[in-house]
């Protein structure tokens, strides 16, 4: 079985390299994971370079952002992936917080938190081979 290796501890070797997870890359690394399943392609390494302690959200969304600072669109169009409609709503009303309906505008630190947990939700979806 062909295996993804993620977090490669030598950079310099691998087949794509993914610097910052901010929305960006996390979006990036999310698409590349996606589109290498679906066409069997999983044999490759990726690297995912992050400067900062939080992956995933990057400045815009930090988690230690004020919570009246809001995201620019309602909550139904903020999404890392264009297939994947509603799925920061969905997100928030899993966690049943009051933000999680379509027409709202949700703190930039909670669609940070939503972008992080989009990292791991993928690393659980595929085979991992350890760096």
């Amino acid at each position: 079985m062909q295996r993804l290796c993620l977090f490669k501890t030598d950079p310099t070797n691998v087949d794509v390299a993914i610097l910052d997870t901010g929305v960006s890359g996390t979006a990036t690394f999310i698409a590349l994971i996606k589109e290498a399943i679906k066409q069997n392609k999983c044999d490759m390494s990726i690297a995912l370079i992050e400067t900062s302690s939080v992956a995933g959200s990057g400045m815009p969304y930090a988690p230690d952002l004020h919570p009246t600072l809001k995201v620019n669109d309602p909550n139904s169009d903020m999404m890392l992936m264009m297939d994947e409609p509603g799925d920061f709503v969905n997100w928030l009303k899993e966690r049943e917080l009051s933000y999680g309906t379509v027409e709202r505008f949700a703190p930039r630190r909670l669609f940070g938190e939503y972008c992080q947990t989009r990292i791991p939700d993928k690393l659980n979806a595929i085979s991992v081979m350890p760096a």
